[in-house]
């Protein structure tokens, strides 16, 4: 069933899934499980983009390498689970998905803060760069690397990756690119 349109898979009878049985479902919301000790076998959800809800998953008594990897699951319940693989719930994309499901429960205070958070964050690593690429490693008052530009060129590199950051999973060729670079890196 991997790379198939499945948007919810009831899984209640089954006690083993098998290594990347859904993998690569971009379009699957929820799944269920139902039976007591079931195994989740190694990349049985991975790359399933919008999975949102894993319905019984305290059940589970073995989470494999990656089966969750790189999905929308923002909390989970594996107080049974006797071995929970590598990287299980590994997220690449981890904190769009934080802001989505905050956003998506109104937690509208709290999604604006890690906005603010992270804007922070790349505006110090995009001025970084910057210091870097105009070859001027003292730190000095904000004005000295490109002169009087330095701001809207910071305002502009930001929109730009946000721009980028928020559509490149439907760019084919960028999200493959991505994907094969995560695989290569988490082995």
């Amino acid at each position: 069933f991997a790379e198939c349109a499945l948007t919810s898979v009831d899984l209640t009878n089954a006690t083993d899934i098998g290594k990347y049985t859904f993998c690569y479902n971009a379009e699957m919301l929820s799944a269920i499980l139902g039976t007591d000790k079931v195994i989740i076998g190694e990349g049985a959800f991975s790359y399933c983009d919008s999975l949102y809800e894993l319905v019984g998953e305290e059940l589970a008594s073995y989470i494999g390498d990656y089966a969750l990897a790189c999905t929308a699951i923002c909390k989970v319940d594996f107080t049974n689970a006797t071995y929970i693989g590598t990287q299980a719930l590994y997220m690449f994309f981890s904190k769009f998905y934080i802001l989505t499901d905050m956003f998506r429960q109104g937690h509208w205070v709290a999604g604006g803060l890690l906005i603010l958070l992270l804007t922070g964050v790349l505006i110090g690593i995009l001025y970084h760069g910057m210091r870097m690429l105009c070859d001027k490693p003292k730190r000095k008052p904000l004005g000295d690397l490109l002169g009087k530009i330095d701001v809207p060129v910071l305002a502009a590199l930001l929109l730009l990756t946000c721009i980028v950051g928020a559509g490149f999973e439907k760019i084919a060729w960028i999200n493959n690119l991505l994907n094969n670079a995560v695989k290569v890196i988490g082995g």
